[in-house]
């Protein structure tokens, strides 16, 4: 009877997954850019509810207000930089404070991630560190702020939508990688106090899977050798920040003593149990885009 609950909990599982990619991919392809931010601002505004309850939110009108705080700011993100409507593609001045904007913005966020990766590896005795409340209101802005810009950033740059499902397809490498290897060949415990399932052989498994990743890119973009070496490194950080994103989010539900951060998506969770690893991996990947690239 366990067995068959299993399958069909897989089953619905992959249905969604299948749903949910489609309709993602759908969106950053052939959405224009400004369909494109109205699309995210409601998903990311949807996990910032989700958010409010890890950050000890209980009541309606304490989300709906958490809620409202995160539109806030990312409007007055947007007036600031013109986070939309700005024609990047002509190099003036107003653009080059945009891009130190969004520069900074992202580097404080991979600073963010990097702090946040002592409090995973010294849980539970860091607890204190963020028991306030406050602490978790705040944390969850730089969860969410810098991903959502950093996403409409790289829409901007290329409208195709190709620098997007390029993380997307790392951070995927790595969940697909690791889940598969972990299952099979974990023993060692990466973070047992956080999430026991994990391993470091699912990270290894993660790594080796993004190293096909970009050996099939190399080939079809035909990159030099130290394109490659410098596509390996971000790979690379994204992978392991995208884990860092992974064990954060399971962190904070473990502190409040819930499986999922939502119900939103069946077999699945809510929004922050699916973007909990490109929250963490798109800063990183679109600071290395702003210091390589552009």
């Amino acid at each position: 009877m366990s067995e068959l609950f299993k399958q069909a909990a897989l089953k619905q599982r992959v249905i969604t997954a299948l749903i949910i990619a489609t309709l993602f991919v759908t969106i950053v392809v052939w959405a224009p850019l400004f369909y494109f931010q109205l699309a995210m601002l409601v998903l990311f505004l949807v996990a910032g509810w989700e958010w409010a309850n890890l950050a000890g939110f209980i009541k309606n009108w304490q989300k709906l207000l958490y809620v409202w705080m995160v539109l806030v700011v990312a409007c007055l993100l947007q007036l600031t930089t013109q986070l939309v409507f700005l024609p990047v593609h002509l190099f003036t001045e107003p653009i080059f404070l945009y891009l130190i904007w969004i520069e900074w913005l992202m580097a404080v966020a991979v600073l963010f991630w990097s702090l946040v990766f002592l409090l995973i590896t010294t849980y539970p005795r860091c607890v204190k560190l963020f028991a306030s409340r406050t602490v978790r209101t705040v944390m969850g802005l730089l969860v969410l702020i810098p991903t959502w810009a950093g996403v409409i950033f790289l829409k901007q740059q290329h409208q195709s939508g190709g620098l997007i499902l390029l993380v997307v397809a790392m951070v995927a490498c790595a969940d697909i990688g690791a889940y598969f290897v972990g299952v099979r060949f974990g023993k060692h415990k990466l973070a047992p106090s956080v999430s026991p399932g994990k391993s470091w052989e699912g990270v290894a498994g993660g790594v080796i899977c993004n190293v096909l990743l970009v050996s099939v890119l190399a080939v079809y973009w035909r990159l030099t050798m130290n394109e490659v070496m410098l596509l390996f490194w971000v790979t690379t950080a994204v992978v392991a920040f995208s884990i860092i994103g992974d064990l954060f989010e399971s962190m904070m539900k473990r502190y409040r003593g819930v499986k999922d951060s939502g119900k939103i998506l069946p077999g699945h969770g809510g929004i922050l149990d699916r973007i909990d690893g490109w929250m963490a991996a798109v800063p990183v990947f679109t600071l290395a885009y702003l210091v390589f690239a552009v």
